[in-house]
């Protein structure tokens, strides 16, 4: 089921109002780690999924990518990213990831916080972005952590998860670490890196007792 509870407005209004929404990566707990496994973006054909408010897209088009697409659900986002990260060399797209056409080639395909909103197989989303990329190509993402995304106990049943976020009823999904590792290794991918950010708040917090969040960095082979 697609979702897109960022075009209500009272959902997206909270949304753009926390910190990593309003002031950009440097707020975002897990942006230290994420920044450290991006290759050398110069040069490159980026491609963002589920761009949101288009942070990474700027960030990607400052380091003198030689183009960047974002895409996004959401038109109230896309509005949004195209005034406070509007670009010459950024394309913003209105695309639900699963119905994205996946042509073109790009050298470096990168997701934040988006995966686990989608029902769409996640075999099946590696083999698409396997398709654009070249051999040596780059694909970057932070999910969910799958022990935040279980949520009920039930690790190994795959399935939706209600849950809430910014005081909405939010659909995730959940999947194992196993099905993320076996997707990528599956469909042409080596992992090189892999992380569970802690945050750099020097006190006792949710990221620092458990992981909230995973971050994975694969080369098509």
């Amino acid at each position: 089921m697609k979702q897109n509870k960022y075009d209500e407005r009272e959902f997206f209004e909270k949304y753009v109002a926390i910190p990593r929404s309003r002031d950009g990566l440097d707020c975002a707990r897990e942006w230290g780690e994420l920044r450290g496994m991006l290759p050398k973006l110069e040069g490159k054909r980026v491609l963002d999924l589920g761009c949101g408010l288009g942070w990474h897209c700027k960030y990607a088009a400052e380091q003198d990518a030689e183009f960047v697409v974002g895409i996004d659900i959401s038109k109230k986002m896309l509005e949004r990213a195209q005034k406070i990260n509007g670009h010459p060399k950024i394309k913003y797209m209105r695309s639900a990831i699963e119905d994205y056409a996946f042509k073109g080639k790009f050298d470096v395909v990168i997701s934040s916080l988006a995966f686990h909103y989608l029902d769409t197989p996640f075999d099946e989303i590696c083999k698409r972005v396997a398709s654009i990329l070249p051999k040596g190509g780059h694909f970057i993402f932070s999910v969910e952590h799958p022990s935040f995304t279980t949520n009920d106990g039930y690790y190994f049943d795959e399935s939706e998860r209600d849950t809430n976020f910014y005081g909405e009823d939010v659909e995730k999904y959940h999947r194992t670490m196993t099905t993320y590792f076996r997707g990528l290794l599956q469909n042409g991918f080596l992992v090189q890196d892999f992380c569970e950010p802690q945050s750099s708040v020097k006190k006792e917090d949710d990221l620092q007792r458990e992981p909230l969040m995973c971050i994975f960095s694969a080369v098509r082979i």
